[in-house]
C-alpha cells in the first residue's frame, strides 16, 4: 500500500495529494491540487451520513454535492464512499482519506 500525503498550498484553498492514483482531471482537482471546498464537503457527508443533510448543512443542492463528491472520487481514482439506500458510508480508503484531510481542516 503506499503513503498517502496531502498538504496545503499558501494560500490555504488548495492542497496536493501524493499517494493516491487518479486522472487528477476533474473540478475537484485544479493542477494537481484538490480544492479545499471538496475536501471540506467530503467531511460533511461522511459526518451527515447522507447527501441531502450534507446538502442541507453546506446550502447546496443534492445533486452539486453529489457531482462534486463523484468528481474528487474520480481525481482520486478510488470510491470514498459506499452508496446505500440507507445513506453514505466511506469505504476503507475513505476513512483514510478522510482523516487526512479532517488534519488539514
Amino acid at each position: 500500500m503506499r503513503a498517502t500525503g496531502i498538504e496545503v498550498g499558501r494560500d490555504r484553498r488548495l492542497a496536493t495529494v501524493s499517494g493516491w492514483p487518479g486522472s487528477l482531471g476533474s473540478r475537484a482537482i485544479v493542477h494537481g491540487a484538490i480544492d479545499l471546498r471538496a475536501l471540506t464537503l467530503a467531511a460533511v457527508v461522511a459526518e451527515c451520513g447522507s447527501i441531502r443533510l450534507a446538502a442541507r448543512r453546506t446550502g447546496l443542492g443534492p445533486s452539486a454535492v453529489s457531482r462534486r463528491i463523484r468528481a474528487l472520487e474520480d481525481a482520486l481514482g478510488v470510491s470514498l464512499f459506499e452508496r446505500r439506500s440507507a445513506g453514505m458510508r466511506p469505504t476503507e480508503a475513505g476513512t483514510r482519506f478522510l482523516a487526512a484531510a479532517r488534519r488539514l481542516l
